[in-house]
């Protein structure tokens, strides 16, 4: 009924497509408050953080939409994205953070497939979705394709090891190097160390400088016979703290041959994925105090991926407001 307002991209919000604009990108970094504050010091203007929440919601969950329909494509044509580069080597890290929200705290799967390009210059994509593993790894693997996952001559996955994170190299990844990353590790091994010896203890550092450094030389087996050997002087809790690593170094073996990883000069460490939960996440939806609707969460987390992954103008062209 309004041609015009369809075709200049205007939605229902009585803003104009370039203010609704201005505020979605404040709103990925700020509160919706102090986007409003900003808004009116830089243009004169004022939009309230009503009216900045409600144009983050529609254009968020058009960004989502785009997503969920790129993906059903692919399950209905089965063609997989061309690839935009060719990565000697391929890294995909995932991991997952909790958003609180109005029910409670609750879990978004983020990832980071990074790369060198031509001039060596290191280059991210970030996927972040509340979603189902199943339905995350999907999204993940078809970001990995666009980015020459079947292409790049080496790709190695890299992750906790928690059981969702192992069924998605197991489903998408498989010809991928699967390491469990050294941070993640590490801190089970500490958290074994305390229990055995105490909080903040010298025995406890020492206890856990020498089995880190059997685990970092490669010597698990050596560290696994260590272990179990200790815990026949143990019972109740002590022994549960060295049963539980020990069921965790045991699954996870193969992953940990940090020796051999780090000879291959391959990257062993969370960095990139810890950071990618507190700049695509933590930055913007845990706030202090900061307590969302599904929908809000969910959008803004949408326009942050969107904005840090240089698609905005992408995105903007397609006139989400009069979708």
């Amino acid at each position: 009924m309004f041609p015009y307002d369809v075709a200049s991209g205007l939605g229902s919000e009585q803003v104009s497509v370039g203010l609704a604009k201005a505020c979605c990108l404040l709103a990925v970094d700020d509160s919706f408050e102090q986007s409003s504050r900003k808004i009116e010091a830089i243009t004169g203007q004022k939009v309230s953080d009503n009216t900045i929440e409600r144009v983050v919601c529609k254009v968020g969950s058009v960004t989502q939409e785009q997503q969920n329909q790129q993906l059903q494509s692919f399950f209905e044509d089965k063609q997989v994205p061309e690839s935009q580069t060719k990565p000697e080597r391929l890294y995909v890290a995932t991991d997952g953070t909790t958003v609180h929200e109005i029910d409670g705290w609750h879990e978004t799967k983020v990832a980071v497939i990074y790369f060198e390009d031509a001039h060596k210059k290191r280059k991210s994509r970030y996927v972040g979705h509340f979603a189902s593993s199943e339905t995350f790894g999907w999204h993940l693997w078809l970001e990995a394709c666009r980015y020459g996952f079947r292409q790049a001559e080496e790709v190695i996955y890299l992750g906790d090891g928690a059981p969702w994170i192992r069924t998605e190299h197991h489903r998408h990844f498989g010809r991928a190097t699967f390491i469990i990353d050294w941070f993640h590790a590490s801190e089970h091994v500490w958290d074994c160390g305390k229990r055995l010896y105490g909080e903040g203890t010298e025995a406890t550092k020492q206890w856990v400088k020498k089995h880190l450094d059997l685990l970092w030389d490669g010597w698990t087996k050596k560290l696994l016979d260590d272990l179990r050997e200790q815990r026949k002087k143990y019972r109740g809790n002590k022994r549960e703290a060295l049963d539980t690593l020990i069921r965790y170094i045991s699954t996870n073996e193969e992953q940990m041959r940090y020796d051999v990883f780090r000879s291959e000069g391959y990257d062993i460490g969370s960095g990139a994925v810890e950071g990618a939960c507190k700049n695509v996440v933590g930055k913007r939806l845990k706030q202090s105090g900061m307590i969302w609707t599904r929908l809000g969460s969910s959008s803004v987390l949408a326009l942050r991926v969107c904005w840090l992954n240089d698609e905005w103008e992408k995105l903007w062209q397609k006139k989400p407001l009069a979708a």
